[in-house]
């Protein structure tokens, strides 16, 4: 092995690509913040009666995985590639629309420390395995992504070109852009009487357990499937008043039975243009339906410090067919 040209690599010449060949859908991936690609052999050693050490080692076929973080911005290219979804004019898509998307590419451009195009990395038959988006007092907000598969290489001669970032969307924004509300008494959207207020973090997580398909005389697995989705809630709220317990638990009188968690049937979460008026434009959205408390904290206190609440839920069924209770918009909710 030679002494390599370059010293290192800096991130700035790194570009993820995505592709889902069932659409042919294909995506620089944007506001990007870090990429891994990932891969497990599982590896047996064999040992033997009367010797020592190991004869020797037995491995199962190659379990890759992509994870990569994104700044929350106005588009969703990147998301509606994976979900199936025309990047050009879908507005919205759901966690049923990832079920079975299980063609997807992910692509890591390298270019060398004097800006050419070196070498590729290329996993294959991608399936989503979570998706979880992070909202935060004093920290960008954030898309999380990951994949898993079955092929992958790493190519001497890439297979993709120079790549065009978005030179137009905003980089991100903060949690002071993000607002939520805890169920729809009027029955027609967020109203001021559901916000939500003193919220420190917020995060929804999608999640898919994934099946393995191995088969005698395979090298590699045969794929993955993704089963029904398992999407999760949970937040850090500093305590002011009774709420949120009165949200998320029965009243009686005027009390609130810590033993009796309710249905909240939506939840709604809206990032604004931190460009535009303040909580005037909706740049991305997100429904969540049906949800119920299922760990909580109802106060923590501390000397020299704020008093908490921390509150866990899940969404326990859909409204919406094949949704699997979480929607996701461009824009507003629809």
């Amino acid at each position: 092995m030679p002494d390599p040209q370059d010293i290192g690599r800096l991130g700035h010449r790194y570009f993820p690509i995505i592709r889902n060949n069932s659409t042919a859908e294909e995506e620089t991936i944007s506001r990007a913040q870090n990429i891994e690609f990932r891969g497990t052999y599982t590896t047996e050693k064999i040992y033997e009666l009367g010797r020592v050490g190991p004869i020797g080692s037995a491995q199962d076929p190659a379990d890759l995985a992509v994870t990569w973080e994104v700044n929350l911005y106005e588009e969703l290219r990147s998301e509606f590639v994976l979900s199936g979804k025309d990047v050009d004019v879908d507005t919205s898509y759901n966690m049923g629309d990832l079920i079975g998307e299980n063609d997807n590419e992910l692509y890591l451009l390298i270019l060398d420390t004097a800006g050419n195009l070196d070498d590729e990395v290329v996993y294959k038959d991608m399936t989503v395995a979570r998706i979880t988006w992070r909202f935060q007092v004093g920290a960008v907000c954030t898309t999380t992504i990951e994949v898993e598969g079955s092929g992958g290489s790493w190519l001497t001669t890439p297979a993709h070109g120079a790549q065009t970032l978005d030179p137009t969307s905003i980089g991100g924004a903060k949690g002071k852009e993000a607002r939520i509300w805890f169920g729809d008494s009027a029955g027609s959207g967020p109203t001021a009487a559901d916000r939500a207020f003193r919220l420190q973090s917020f995060t929804i997580q999608a999640a898919f357990p994934l099946e393995t398909v191995r088969e005698l005389g395979r090298r590699q697995i045969v794929g993955k499937l993704a089963n029904p989705v398992d999407v999760t809630v949970d937040f850090d709220v500093l305590a002011a008043d009774y709420q949120p317990h009165n949200s998320f638990f029965e009243a009686t009188g005027a009390d609130y039975d810590l033993t009796d968690p309710k249905l909240v049937d939506i939840i709604y979460v809206r990032l604004y243009d931190p460009d535009l008026a303040e909580g005037n434009t909706a740049i991305r959205a997100w429904k969540i339906e049906n949800c119920r408390a299922t760990d909580t904290t109802p106060q923590r206190a501390q000397v020299r410090g704020l008093a908490t609440s921390r509150y866990a839920l899940t969404s326990e069924k859909e409204t919406t067919t094949d949704s699997g209770g979480l929607i996701v918009y461009k824009g507003d909710v629809s």
